[in-house]
């Protein structure tokens, strides 16, 4: 490795174990040294860059605003992995954002085929019965029936899709 001069240094390691990460090209190149190690091989005492890794990254938001109460007073500056990433972050908000038009688009498509299968049959169902029993309620009260009828159903599939999904969470 080349210290903070450029001179060349190298150092003995015994290899006590291996990580993987998602990127193909970091593993290829990484190595997880203890501080002192790296800070001889670079002769020098600084530190440039401190990854701290985390077990749960729902953590990474306590941990940062706890190292920056610590040490944010010594000219130190703590960021968490999606404030460095803005990649990350912004391919999050894309998906996000076209994952909502699908959404609105499969529940229109739902919407429509539903309210299009129902009213068949309910127009079907009452045309039947004001044949058999004669001229009963006129088409207006039978607009108004299934409108009922379908909201009452909409929205007790809404509240059943409501529950559920705060249950899955």
């Amino acid at each position: 490795m080349n210290t903070a001069d450029g001179a060349l240094n190298s150092l003995e390691f015994q290899v006590v174990g291996v990580f993987q990460t998602f990127s193909k090209d970091y593993d290829a190149r990484a190595v997880r040294i203890p501080l002192t190690a790296a800070q001889e091989m670079l002769a020098t005492t600084g530190v440039n860059t401190l990854v701290v890794s985390l077990k749960q990254t729902e953590d990474s938001d306590a941990m940062a605003a706890a190292l920056a109460d610590r040490h944010g007073r010594d000219g130190l500056e703590v960021k968490t992995w999606l404030q460095l990433n803005d990649f990350y972050a912004k391919t999050v908000e894309m998906y996000d954002a076209q994952f909502a038009v699908l959404r609105i688009i499969i529940l229109l498509m739902v919407l429509l085929s539903v309210a299009n299968s129902v009213n068949h049959e309910r127009i079907r169902a009452r045309r039947r019965v004001r044949h058999h029993d004669g001229p009963g309620q006129s088409q207006r009260t039978d607009i108004l029936l299934i409108i009922a009828e379908n909201t009452i159903i909409g929205l007790i599939g809404a509240g059943a899709g409501v529950v559920l999904e705060s249950y899955w969470r």
